[in-house]
């Protein structure tokens, strides 16, 4: 059951696949008891189906499930290792939910089992990139660029760039590189992991999309053969089409082509793209998240150009309340919802 859920899980056939991860956890736990190894490892795979499928608050339940099971038994083999894995999917899901200040607690036991296995084992790369990313919604550049630059150190001495982890974390240096002005290196780095991303092991078209998103960003925004605006347009658009695209990886190309085109005085197709990403945000983040606050402040921006202030104002309030739930969310989201309520002002 297990094999078949993953294999129908890769082909984008989602009801199948967690229908299947559930019988798998439900044999296991008839012949093996609810702790064996096996029912756990089941559970896992379940967990981290929810979540690709965006079922985040559901995945997150069932890896705190997984960890409290493995508490019981705490002289099993390998259990640092065990724990770093569980240290990551927890992790993995509160910041996939903007609990950031929840995350911490969990990052920070990841980065010290990484340690204790010398970062040899296979998870170190996945928790010292997850730090990265957490550093990098706070704000927080300088270690988030430090946490990127150790995973693809990693992946250098090791030989393995075909990693989707340490591809993504040579996308993340660009992008931080492209905050710090540093725009020829920038887009030579994203360039770069533009290629790797053709040649990952699994579901490489969705995961070249969502690499590909990130490029855009250090692209001109017009005047030129390809432009940040034409290349999100095309990701957008694929991104509906090809299997094995996470919801979540869809919003922010959403919102940045509708920033973009606010940008460039497109009102109409700003409105459709940011609606698309919040339809998708509120599936995924029922109880409000940053990501949805995006959205909504370039939907705001929209309606706002399109002469009604009114309903832009009702709407940048709601994406001011999901900010400002979020401790130690980089400011830079709350700069762009203060510039966009200027406009209005002015």
């Amino acid at each position: 059951f297990r094999a078949v859920s993953g294999l129908r899980r890769q082909q984008g056939r989602w009801t199948e696949a967690i229908g299947l991860g559930e019988k798998a956890i439900s044999l296991s736990s008839a012949v093996n008891g609810s702790h064996h190894v096996s029912t756990l490892v089941a559970m896992n795979d379940y967990a981290i189906m929810l979540r690709m499928n965006g079922q985040l608050t559901e995945a997150l339940t069932l890896f705190l499930e997984i960890y409290d099971r493995n508490k019981a038994q705490a002289n099993r083999k390998n259990r640092h290792a065990n724990r770093l894995i569980e240290m990551i999917n927890i992790g993995t899901s509160l910041i996939a939910l903007g609990r950031l200040a929840e995350a911490e607690p969990f990052v920070k036991e990841s980065l010290d089992l990484a340690r204790i296995t010398e970062n040899k084992h296979p998870a170190a790369t996945s928790a010292l990139l997850m730090c990265g990313n957490l550093r990098m919604l706070q704000g927080r550049w300088l270690e988030a660029e430090n946490f990127f630059q150790m995973v693809v150190k990693s992946g250098a001495q090791e030989g393995t760039m075909q990693d989707p982890r340490l591809v993504t974390a040579r996308a993340q240096l660009g992008l931080i590189l492209l905050s710090k002005g540093e725009t020829k290196e920038a887009k030579k780095l994203l360039e770069l992991a533009v290629l790797e991303s053709q040649n990952v092991q699994k579901n490489p078209a969705a995961f070249t999309l969502k690499i590909q998103s990130y490029y855009a960003q250090a692209l001109p925004v017009q005047d030129a053969p390809v432009t940040s605006t034409s290349l999100l347009s095309e990701v957008v658009q694929k991104q509906q089409a090809v299997q094995g695209v996470e919801q979540a990886d869809r919003v922010e190309p959403l919102s940045n082509l509708a920033k973009l085109l606010n940008d460039q005085h497109e009102p109409e197709l700003a409105l459709r793209h940011s609606t698309d990403a919040i339809e998708i945000s509120e599936t995924l983040y029922p109880k409000g998240h940053f990501r949805l606050a995006a959205a909504l402040i370039q939907r705001g921006r929209a309606l706002s150009a399109l002469k009604q202030e009114s309903k832009a104002k009702i709407i940048f309030e709601q994406a001011e309340r999901m900010i400002a739930d979020t401790d130690g969310l980089d400011p830079r989201f709350q700069r762009e919802l203060s510039e966009a309520k200027l406009r209005i002002d002015k």
